[in-house]
């Protein structure tokens, strides 16, 4: 079974042959409306075997997909013949080699920073602002991308690519604790001494859980001067393709400063670069009316 294009097919999308070579037709039991809904029970079945990374029965795989048996062969056939998954015995299939071969160069966090680093490039020349995007590394905040507009947060000059810091204290990093079970917070918090670093930085386990709460449920965190005594950050959070939140954006302002944007007004542009930068990742934001 292949995919290649008959001259009859010239200018039939790929969505179409796919569709044809797994011979995926509705049937009962499956919600295959189209080309393009094929293809994605396709990408999606590929990425089972990659989020698993081992063996899997295809017929455990097919019932937690919604699909017929003979769907799943099908779709299973097809990735199987261009080497996406491989056969592990009877019935059952691991990722391939052609699988592993194209993921081992890619690393997320490259993925991430060049789905975001345009947009935030762009808001920091609109709006002059410095804009960080950071993610866990370990237990660690990692900045992946600084973007610096024509007027910097002087007090955030220290800040660079590559750079971590403690979550508990930061804008970017209680946006990323909030997004964890309890469990993972409480462990984060552990039981050692939390260090101030200014007289401002909370470092009580019992109100940084009920901060958590609070920023999890608003959709936004604050570091008012918390790392630094002239710094202030306000960040939101990153979603990936599946709606888990992965990375926070956050913009960094001088203190005392006088400024004319509002924090309600930097929430909502950093709202705005946030579901810019999840939509590269491909999370379906809905765009806003008018």
């Amino acid at each position: 079974m292949t995919l290649t294009r008959h001259p009859k097919n010239h200018g039939t999308s790929y969505q179409t042959r796919f569709a044809v070579a797994t011979g995926s037709v509705p049937e009962k039991g499956d919600v295959v409306q189209d080309d393009q809904s094929t293809l994605a029970r396709g990408v999606e079945m590929m990425a089972a075997f990659l989020e698993k990374g081992r063996e899997i029965k295809l017929a455990d795989l097919s019932r937690e997909m919604g699909l017929t048996s003979s769907t799943a062969h099908r779709l299973a056939a097809v990735l199987l013949q261009h080497g996406m998954i491989s056969r592990q015995g009877a019935g059952r299939y691991g990722p391939g080699l052609r699988l592993a071969s194209l993921m081992s160069g890619v690393n997320a966090q490259n993925v991430l920073s060049a789905a975001a680093r345009p947009l935030m490039d762009a808001a920091a020349r609109r709006f002059g602002m410095t804009l960080h995007l950071g993610c866990f590394d370990g237990e660690m905040v990692t900045y992946l991308v600084k973007s610096v507009g024509r007027s910097p947060a002087r007090a955030a000059a220290f800040t660079k690519e590559g750079m971590q810091l403690e979550a508990y204290c930061s804008g970017v990093g209680r946006v990323l604790l909030a997004a964890q079970s309890r469990e993972v917070q409480s462990r984060y918090l552990g039981e050692d001494e939390l260090v101030a670093l200014t007289s401002r930085t909370l470092t009580d386990r019992n109100a940084l859980l009920k901060l958590l709460d609070k920023i999890a449920t608003q959709g936004f965190a604050c570091d008012d001067r918390e790392i630094s005594d002239d710094l202030r950050c306000l960040a939101v959070p990153v979603r990936d393709s599946s709606g888990e939140v992965l990375a926070a954006v956050s913009v960094s302002t001088d203190w005392p400063t006088v400024s004319t944007r509002s924090d309600e007004d930097i929430i909502e542009i950093l709202q705005t670069l946030s579901a810019g930068i999840s939509r590269n990742l491909g999370f379906p934001v809905q765009q806003k009316a008018g």
